[in-house]
């Protein structure tokens, strides 16, 4: 769960992002954050939070560029989603595209090893476990496209400038990982995003996987640690809770079950 506090300088035209003392993010989310922003001007100056600096002491501390932009509103939502996703893509192309199977992989965020004991650490049932297992070890084996990914994409981690420009922020869990774990998420809110998505993946000759097959992987390996989505739905929406704990369980199986049946018949 976010612990970031932000404070704004408007007289100085900064930004500061910290951290609550003790926060379990420590101050590398922050190191990692500057020093993508750095890279990032190099590539697209429009593209994200201009950096001013980062410091350790006393605190850790992330000093950015105020930008003159706002949040998008409902009725700018989709054109906005296709501008990101257009500035990603150029982005993932920029950086080096590698090819990779998923269970190569190792990402923080998206644990894939299909390890029963585990699963069943965080509250899923054996019957639960092993379709899940199966389902991680099938998408394993895929080899799809990985990049420099923003992480956490969404509209609401975006900026709308006087100009038009749709600046991206919140860079913290930017990393190399498959591109999907951005465009399916894109994709997933946001369905006009689908047409340029399909479209890239033909121009760079990867055509093997429909994004709804791409968007249940995502929604399957985000969505396996149950303890932490309790957790996360006891701060954040406090009303009946284990309701919405039992309605994510049935929807992680679902995406499993949808991956074992149809994964292997659908092309892209």
């Amino acid at each position: 769960m976010k612990s970031n506090l932000v404070c704004f300088y408007p007289e100085h035209g900064l930004i500061a992002k910290t951290r609550r003392p003790f926060s379990v993010r420590d101050a590398s989310a922050f190191d990692c954050e500057y020093q993508r922003l750095c890279e990032l001007q190099q590539i697209d100056a429009r593209i994200a939070s201009v950096p001013e600096g980062y410091l350790e002491e006393p605190f850790p501390a992330l000093w950015l560029r105020l930008s003159p932009g706002r949040r998008l509103r409902d009725q700018e939502k989709e054109d906005g989603a296709a501008q990101i996703a257009d500035k990603l893509l150029n982005l993932y192309e920029a950086t080096g595209i590698e090819y990779r199977t998923l269970g190569e992989l190792d990402d923080p965020y998206t644990p894939s090893t299909p390890d029963i004991a585990w699963l069943q650490e965080r509250s899923w049932t054996a019957d639960e476990a092993h379709p899940i297992a199966a389902a991680l070890e099938r998408i394993g084996t895929w080899k799809v496209p990985t990049a420099m990914i923003h992480g956490d994409i969404m509209t609401s981690n975006a900026l709308l400038e006087p100009d038009g420009n749709v600046r991206i922020i919140d860079w913290e869990q930017s990393r190399r990982a498959p591109v999907f774990f951005d465009m399916a998420r894109l994709c997933a809110r946001h369905p006009n995003v689908r047409a340029s998505y399909q479209a890239w993946k033909k121009r760079i000759g990867y055509e093997t996987r429909q994004v709804q097959d791409e968007i249940a992987a995502l929604r399957l390996t985000g969505g396996l640690d149950l303890e932490h989505f309790r957790t996360r739905t006891q701060v954040l929406r406090p009303n009946r809770v284990e309701e919405k704990v039992q309605a994510h369980r049935r929807g992680v199986l679902e995406y499993a079950r949808a991956l074992l049946d149809g994964s292997d018949q659908r092309g892209a």
